[in-house]
């Protein structure tokens, strides 16, 4: 997996000044002109793929390994359904502290490891 870099920024042109490196400021720029998932679009993606796997969900309740395996730890879990809809990519691993990831190809920083 590369490194992610953060998609959460908004500068505004008196503060993008006084950042001294122009590739910064190119990627400062480049991030804060992204269009931002809203928490209720998020929420409606989650409650949509819950759903369509409720009996699975339901059923594996009481197994904890398989109830994590269904929402993450797999390339056909609930995390890459929600990704699909956000129109994201899921990295649905631990990554250093987080469960999970969605991210699009844009958050990719090139030739890091």
């Amino acid at each position: 997996m590369k490194f992610l870099r953060s998609t959460h920024l908004s500068l505004d042109e008196r503060s993008l000044q006084k950042v001294r490196n122009p590739v910064a400021q190119l990627i400062i720029v480049k991030l804060s002109s992204k269009p931002m998932i809203k928490s209720f679009d998020f929420l409606q993606a989650w409650r949509t793929a819950a759903s369509n796997r409720s009996a699975q969900l339901l059923a594996s309740w009481t197994d904890y390994k398989l109830y994590t395996s269904l929402v993450l730890n797999n390339p056909t879990c609930l995390l890459v359904d929600v990704g699909n809809a956000l129109g994201l990519q899921a990295y649905p691993r631990d990554y250093y502290a987080v469960d999970g990831l969605l991210y699009s190809q844009q958050d990719f920083v090139p030739d890091c490891p």
